[in-house]
């Protein structure tokens, strides 16, 4: 049996724009990103959904939720384990903000290396709240269709996982606002010849 993964990022908040670090902060999409998640739902409109599974924040729950609209018999849960990367003390800074406060945590990254920001968390942690939470709804829908309404982060590391990515050079991945990934999985989740990743940041035109 074949399992079908659809990762999606969600639509566009003011802060993507100026690029603010806000990492786990409960912002709501803009008007241009309610926008790209209603793109989405058209896109998805004619494909079986068997459960849409969310971020708990607000951004990508509304996201999630617009795509559900078309798919009145979907299941929908929200998943505490998918929330975004938590940015520790670089929460609410610009990345240039950031990158003059912390320059020892960017020169790490820049030699692929996964540390924390004070008081957040490293891609290994992400992996390690967000998997074992993936597995098991694997698992429940096997040969299904599942999709994630997640986050930039989040969906670096999802991805990453699959592909083997080093957890130094997860960053380099890219996830645009209401970006499509895909995924298939044969049988065994733990096979890595049973996995392909057949799109990564796919941008549909809306």
């Amino acid at each position: 049996m074949i399992t079908t993964l659809y990762i999606i990022r969600h639509g566009q908040t003011n802060n993507n724009i100026t690029n603010l670090w806000i990492g786990q902060t409960d912002v709501l999409m803009n008007d241009f990103g309610r926008s790209q998640a209603r793109g989405l739902s058209k896109l998805f409109s004619k494909t079986h959904i068997d459960v849409i599974l969310s971020s708990p924040l607000k951004r990508a729950l509304e996201t999630g939720r617009i795509v559900a609209k078309g798919h009145k018999e979907t299941d929908f849960i929200i998943v505490p384990a998918f929330i975004e990367i938590d940015c520790g003390k670089a929460t609410g800074l610009l990345e240039n903000e950031a990158r003059k406060k912390f320059p020892k945590i960017f020169g790490q990254w820049a030699k692929n290396l996964d540390p924390r920001m004070p008081g957040g968390e490293s891609n290994e942690d992400i992996e390690k709240r967000a998997i074992p939470a993936l597995n098991r709804f694997l698992r429940t829908y096997q040969g299904k269709t599942i999709l994630i309404s997640g986050h930039a982060m989040l969906n670096k590391n999802l991805i990453g996982h699959f592909m083997g990515t080093p957890y130094g050079k997860r960053f380099r991945l890219r996830q645009a606002n209401a970006c499509v990934n895909e995924i298939t999985i044969d049988d065994n989740i733990h096979d890595s010849d049973k996995i392909k990743v057949k799109k990564i940041n796919w941008r549909p035109e809306f």
